[in-house]
C-alpha cells in the first residue's frame, strides 16, 4: 500500500478523492503545479424529474437540468412506471452536451436497476442524451450519478472540486495526468466533478488545477505525441528528449514522473533497480521513514501491476523498509506482496499486524487505505477456503468508503458483488457504525461471513 493517501485538503479549491467500480488501484501522487488525487466524476443531470410514465408513451421523460425532451429514446433499459432520462455534459464546455461519447450511471444508496445491478455504461446520441430508464419504484434524484467519460478501458478515475465552504466549484478549468497515459483538459461541471477518465489497467491519475485551459491544451498536444506512441521504448525516447527541452522547465517533474511510471510497469529489472537507486540518491537528507516510505512505496508499485511484476525485488524493497520502519502501509504491502506470491498464510498473518494498527491510529483520511487493507486480507480469506469470512471484509470495506481501491483482484465480481452488497446489509443492522476504523481481527465465522456463501 501506498504511504501518501487518498485525500488531500489544500485551502482553496479543495479536492475529494473517491474511486468507483472495480477494479481500481491507487498510486502514490505526482507533484507539479499543485497536483491532487483520483475521486469521481461529473453528474450530468441535478434537477431532472421522474413521473409514472404510460404504457406506450414516452412523454414524460425528462432530463436534466433546464428542458424535458419529449423524444422516445432509441434504447430503453428496464420496465416499469417510472422512466428516467439525462442530458450528459461536455466536460470540455459544460453548456454543451457529450454528442455521441460515452457516459457511467452509478446508483446510489442501494437503489438499483431493474437487472438489480447498480452501473449503466452507454453512448450518448447526437443531442447528448442517454438511454431511457424505466424503474418499478421511483429512484430519488440524489441516488443518480450520471457521468460523462472519456478514454478507454476497464479501470476508472475522477475527481470533485469543492470550495472551503463545501460548495462544488464549476467551470473551473483543470487537467487530468495519467501517469503511463496521456493528459486530459476539461472544466470542472455542477458539483465540481471532473469528467470520468478511464484506462485500460490501473494507474496514478492526478488533478492539476490553477491552469488555464490554453495552457492545458498546449501541454497536452506537446506530452500526448509522445505518450500515444504504441511501442514503449518510442514513448520513453520522446519522454527523455521533452525533459531536456528548455522550454519545458515547468512540466519536468511531471514528464520525469510519466518516465518512472512507465519504467515500472514495463522496464526491465535492472532498469527499475536503477530507478529506485536514483531516487533514493537524490534523497541524502531523507530520515530513516522518509526512505522507508519511498522503498515500500516502488515495492507496492512493483506489487500492484497487473500482473505484478518483479515480486521478488518489491519483496526485498519491504523488508528494507520495514527495517527502517514499521507502518501500517508497509506491512499491508508485505501482507499483499506475499499473496501475490502465493504464500497465503504468511499473507494473512502481515495483513493483520496491519489492520491492528489501523485500530489505534485510522483517522478520517486513512479509510480509504483501511478499506483497501479489508479488501486485500479478504482476498487472503477467500483464498484460504473462507468466503464468508472475506465477504464481511469486503462489505465492511464497501460501507467504510466510496473509494473503490479495496475492488481490485476481487474474483468474479459480477458473482461476488451482490453477495458483499447483501452481507453489508447485514452488517448494517447488526452494527450503526459503518465509518469508523475499529474492524482489525479477521472474521471468526461471523454470523453475517455465516450466512453468506457461495
Amino acid at each position: 500500500m501506498a504511504g501518501r493517501w487518498l485525500e488531500r485538503l489544500l485551502p482553496h479549491p479543495r479536492v475529494h478523492s473517491a474511486l468507483f467500480i472495480m477494479p481500481i488501484t491507487f498510486q502514490k501522487l505526482l507533484h507539479l503545479v499543485r497536483p491532487l488525487t483520483m475521486s469521481i466524476l461529473s453528474m450530468a443531470c441535478v434537477h431532472a424529474h421522474a413521473k409514472p410514465a404510460a404504457q406506450d408513451d414516452l412523454s414524460t421523460l425528462y432530463v436534466s437540468a433546464e428542458s424535458p425532451v419529449r423524444s422516445k429514446s432509441e434504447r430503453i433499459v428496464g420496465e416499469g412506471p417510472y422512466s428516467y432520462r439525462f442530458v450528459v455534459r461536455s466536460p470540455q464546455r459544460i453548456d454543451r452536451p457529450h454528442r455521441q461519447a460515452g457516459y457511467k450511471i452509478l446508483l446510489r444508496n442501494g437503489s438499483v436497476f431493474n437487472d438489480d445491478s447498480d452501473v449503466y455504461r452507454g453512448t450518448t446520441d447526437a443531442l447528448g442524451r442517454t438511454a431511457t430508464f424505466r424503474t418499478r419504484k421511483p429512484v430519488a434524484l440524489a441516488d443518480w450519478d450520471v457521468r460523462p467519460e472519456e478514454g478507454q478501458g476497464d479501470f476508472n478515475e475522477s475527481f470533485v472540486l469543492k470550495a472551503e465552504d463545501n460548495e462544488g466549484l464549476v467551470n473551473f478549468a483543470y487537467m487530468v495526468d495519467i501517469a503511463d497515459g496521456p493528459l486530459y483538459c476539461g472544466h470542472s461541471l455542477p458539483g465540481g466533478h471532473t469528467a470520468h477518465y478511464r484506462t485500460p489497467h490501473a494507474s496514478t491519475a492526478t488533478l492539476h488545477y490553477d491552469i488555464s485551459s490554453s495552457e492545458c491544451h498546449q501541454i497536452r498536444r506537446q506530452v500526448n505525441a509522445v505518450m500515444l506512441r504504441p511501442a514503449s521504448q518510442a514513448r520513453a525516447s520522446g519522454l527523455r528528449q521533452l525533459l531536456r527541452d528548455p522550454g519545458l522547465t515547468q512540466i519536468r517533474p511531471m514528464l520525469q514522473e510519466k518516465l518512472d511510471a512507465l519504467i515500472l510497469r514495463e522496464g526491465s529489472l535492472e532498469e527499475v533497480k536503477r530507478l529506485v537507486a536514483s531516487r533514493l540518491a537524490a534523497q541524502p537528507d531523507a530520515s530513516p521513514a522518509e526512505r522507508s516510505s519511498t522503498l515500500n512505496d516502488f515495492g507496492y508499485d512493483l506489487a500492484k501491476q497487473n500482473p505484478p511484476r518483479h515480486l521478488h525485488y518489491a519483496h526485498e524493497l519491504v523488508d528494507q523498509s520495514l527495517a527502517l520502519d514499521t507502518t501500517l502501509y508497509n506491512l499491508d504491502t508485505k501482507g499483499w506482496i506475499l499473496y501475490q506470491m502465493g504464500r497465503h498464510e504468511e499473507a494473512l498473518g502481515w495483513l493483520d499486524r496491519a489492520l491492528a494498527l489501523f485500530k489505534m491510529q485510522c483517522t478520517e483520511s486513512e479509510k480509504a487505505a483501511y478499506a483497501e487493507n479489508l479488501g486485500h486480507r479478504g482476498l487472503a480469506l477467500w483464498t484460504l477456503k473462507r468466503p464468508g469470512d472475506a465477504l464481511v471484509d469486503w462489505a465492511r470495506a464497501d460501507r467504510m468508503t466510496d473509494d473503490g481501491t479495496w475492488t481490485n483482484g476481487l474474483p468474479d465480481w459480477a458473482r461476488i458483488g451482490p453477495l458483499i452488497k447483501s452481507t453489508r446489509a447485514r452488517l448494517d443492522t447488526l452494527d450503526n457504525e459503518p465509518s469508523t476504523c475499529r474492524e482489525t481481527v479477521a472474521p471468526a465465522e461471523t454470523e453475517a461471513g455465516k450466512a453468506d456463501t457461495p
